[in-house]
C-alpha cells in the first residue's frame, strides 16, 4: 500500500458526503477544507472564514440572542431570531451558519447545582456563584437532570434541531468540565487552597467528572 503524501491527501481521499444547507449551498466543499485543515493539510489555499450582510435580504430588526435571552426568552423567539440572522448573512469561504445554544461559560457548573449570576450592564456575560462549603457533603458531584436550566437546554436543542435542519448547524454548549467545574462551584481561590491541603479529595471529585457523571 502506498504511503505517499499524495495518497493521504484530502484531495485524493473520498470526500465525506455533506448535504447542502439552505444558508450555505457549498457546505460540502467547505467541510472538505476544514477536514484538510484539521488534518494539517492544505487543498489549494488556507481556510478562510468570512461573513457579511447578504445583499437583497433585509437585516432582522433584532440581533441574535445573548446569554440572558437564551436563559429567559421564549424558545421559539430565540430560534426565530437565530434563523433570521443566519438567513440575512452571507457565509463566505469556510464560514458556516451556526447556532450556539450556550447559556454561559459556567453552565455545566450550574447544571450541577450552582446559581447563575448576572451584571445588569452586560447581558452577554454571566458566571456562577460558588456553593460548595464541604466537598464531602457536595459529593458525589452529579449533573442534575431535573435542573430547570438543564431541561430548558434539552428542549432548546430539540426544537432547534427540528427547525434548523437543512438550514444551519447547531454548535456545542460551553463544555467547561473537569477543573472548570470545580472552580466555579467552590471558588477559584478556595480551590487553589484545596489543591494544597486536601489533594486526595480533589482527585476524588475530579474522578466524578472524568467518569462522565457531569
Amino acid at each position: 500500500m502506498s504511503t505517499s503524501a499524495e495518497s493521504q491527501s484530502p484531495q485524493t481521499t473520498r470526500p465525506r458526503r455533506v448535504p447542502p444547507l439552505a444558508f450555505k449551498p457549498d457546505a460540502e466543499e467547505a467541510a472538505r477544507r476544514w477536514e484538510a485543515y484539521y488534518a494539517g493539510d492544505l487543498i489549494d489555499r488556507p481556510v478562510v472564514s468570512v461573513s457579511a450582510p447578504r445583499a437583497g435580504v433585509p437585516r432582522p430588526a433584532r440581533p441574535r440572542c445573548h446569554y440572558h435571552e437564551k436563559v429567559h426568552a421564549p424558545l421559539e423567539e430565540i430560534i426565530d431570531r437565530e434563523l433570521a440572522a443566519a438567513e440575512a448573512t452571507f457565509w463566505g469561504g469556510e464560514a458556516f451558519p451556526s447556532f450556539f445554544p450556550s447559556f454561559g461559560p459556567d453552565e455545566v457548573a450550574v447544571f450541577c447545582g450552582a446559581e447563575l449570576a448576572w451584571s445588569p450592564d452586560s447581558p452577554d456575560t454571566n458566571w456562577s456563584k460558588p456553593f460548595v462549603e464541604d466537598w464531602d457533603e457536595a459529593s458525589p458531584l452529579r449533573l442534575r437532570e431535573d435542573h430547570p436550566l438543564w431541561r430548558r437546554m434539552i428542549e432548546l436543542n430539540r426544537r432547534a434541531a427540528e427547525r434548523m435542519a437543512g438550514k444551519m448547524l447547531i454548535g456545542s454548549i460551553d463544555l467547561h468540565t473537569n477543573m472548570d467545574i470545580l472552580a466555579p462551584i467552590r471558588g477559584p481561590q478556595r480551590l487553589c487552597i484545596d489543591l494544597l491541603t486536601q489533594p486526595e479529595t480533589i482527585d476524588r471529585v475530579m474522578a466524578d467528572a472524568r467518569a462522565g457523571r457531569v
